[in-house]
């Protein structure tokens, strides 16, 4: 588990007649944008990373009546969850909807340890459809009891190597309609030589 985000003001209103804080965090907290050096040391940073990988068509996986505890999404879940928007996935943001986030992120240690998340066959699959970018609201990677540096991580490893971004931990993305075409945008902050951010994350729906 990571710090717990703190907060501390040193500029109030009573004194100084503005406000002001430092914010202490690690920068893979909560929704936030992995770059490829995030795995890789001769990947990209998050500050070189291209937002053309953030910004783009989104392709909605919704596979939250498969996402029970532990369950690895599997390719044909995913393609049982596009709803008829069709195989063509290069170039597009391919986000994938177990509403897991909703219901368990106000649980740490259960969100973490029982998370959804992709097999690693799904994310070879989504990696060689060329999509741009991996959207998800849950844990990217199975719960590993190993130590850090012995964890295997296939699904990181898979997109990463790959150049593809994974946008992790997002909320809400169970309420994007079927149906409906959408852009999303992944805008992470941008800090020197790190292998990831903060990010705010949102979809513009067509009509």
């Amino acid at each position: 588990m990571f710090r717990k985000v703190q907060v501390a003001p040193y500029h109030l209103h009573e004194i100084h007649r503005r406000s002001n804080a430092d914010l202490s965090l690690a920068i893979h907290t909560a929704t936030h944008v992995d770059a490829p050096y995030h795995f890789f040391a001769g990947g990209t940073t998050i500050d070189r990373l291209s937002l053309d990988l953030l910004i783009g068509e989104g392709v909605l996986f919704r596979v939250e009546g498969v996402a029970q505890a532990g369950h690895r999404f599997t390719v044909a879940d995913l393609k049982a969850g596009t709803k008829g928007n069709g195989p063509d996935l290069k170039g597009k943001i391919a986000v994938v909807a177990t509403g897991w986030s909703n219901c368990a992120f106000s649980d740490e240690p259960r969100y973490f340890r029982d998370s959804p998340t992709l097999s690693p066959d799904a994310a070879k699959w989504l990696a060689e459809a060329e999509v741009k970018a991996v959207v998800l609201d849950s844990a990217t990677d199975a719960a590993d009891p190993a130590p850090v540096e012995e964890q295997a991580c296939p699904v990181h490893r898979t997109f990463l190597s790959h150049s593809i971004p994974i946008i992790e931990n997002c909320i809400d993305l169970v309420k994007i309609p079927d149906g409906h075409r959408f852009t999303l945008y992944a805008i992470p902050l941008k800090i020197r030589g790190e292998s990831g951010a903060p990010a705010r994350i949102f979809a513009l729906i067509e009509d």
